[in-house]
């Protein structure tokens, strides 16, 4: 009895196996070929020639002195941040301590936020409104406006100051 139940299921397990090897099912391929990813660029140009430094000489209390900064998206994606610090290098006499400066962004688009305060106080101070962006081949001019304050004192005279200016640009995340 033992070798027939035997018997009997290597036939069935035979005959499942030769009906699926005997199944056939239509297939097809397709490929898209030659595909790309290629990642964008942030870049960012100063207008005004960056290696001529500003300078202000001779200032005097009661002084409004006023640059324009041209910056330029040179790169393929937008700017959605674009942030302005003031580096102090020299300044023995904290001189900029003194100094207001008022920043604000013209573009095409919207105006930007205004910046008002100390030259001393000026890091990472935001120069888009929330939404704005800056499109790629698209200038701004940032402007700045140094005011000497009139009561500047005695103590303030012949002396000076030296910083840079760092603008950082980020992408539209």
């Amino acid at each position: 009895m033992f070798k027939i139940a035997k018997s009997v299921l290597m036939v069935a397990v035979i005959s499942f196996v030769a009906i699926g090897a005997t199944r056939s099912y239509f297939t097809d391929t397709e490929t898209i070929a030659s595909n790309n990813i290629t990642s964008g660029t942030l870049d960012m140009t100063i207008g005004n020639d960056s290696s001529t430094p500003m300078s202000l000489d001779n200032i005097k209390p009661g002084d409004v002195i006023t640059e324009v900064v041209n910056i330029e998206n040179a790169g393929s994606l937008d700017f959605g941040s674009l942030k302005m610090s003031l580096i102090t290098t020299d300044d023995p006499s904290s001189l900029l301590n003194q100094l207001q400066i008022n920043t604000s962004l013209l573009s095409m688009q919207n105006p930007g936020i205004e910046i008002h305060g100390a030259a001393s106080d000026i890091t990472d101070s935001e120069l888009l409104s929330e939404g704005q962006s800056i499109a790629p081949g698209s200038p701004v001019a940032v402007i700045l406006t140094i005011t000497v304050p009139e009561d500047l004192g005695n103590e303030y005279q012949s002396v000076g100051a030296s910083f840079d200016l760092v603008f950082n640009a980020e992408q539209v995340k």
